[in-house]
């Protein structure tokens, strides 16, 4: 998805050739080498629990930095400036309610996201 200023990428299972090629930057960025380079970062830039990651890539001259993680020694993945979160997926039978501030957003963006959601 494409859109303006702003690329993102939805995950899905495929084929083995489709594989996504991930690394950790010299940044501790999760760096996704495909589709131009994607990096992580949660959604604007909230470090909260329940708060969604997007894999995005910024379509401008000066792109932002992607969220700084880091491997715990229970293997799970937190950002380094949360430690007490992890990435994982909401419980089943819960949802998560996205709250958009027009002053953060153009509403083709929000729109397209509302979309999405």
């Amino acid at each position: 998805m494409n859109i303006s200023l702003l690329s993102a990428a939805h995950l899905y299972l495929g084929p083995v050739e489709d594989s996504l090629l991930v690394r950790f930057t010299e940044n501790n960025e999760i760096f996704i080498e495909n589709f131009g380079g994607l990096v992580f970062r949660s959604c604007r830039n909230s470090l909260e629990r329940g708060n969604i990651v997007c894999a995005t890539r910024d379509n401008c001259e000066h792109p932002r930095s992607g969220q700084k993680f880091q491997v715990n020694a229970d293997g799970s993945i937190s950002p380094t400036e949360a430690k007490h979160l992890a990435l994982g997926f909401p419980e089943m039978g819960r949802h998560l309610s996205f709250k958009f501030d027009s002053g953060l957003l153009n509403n083709q963006f929000q729109d397209q996201i509302q979309h999405h959601i």
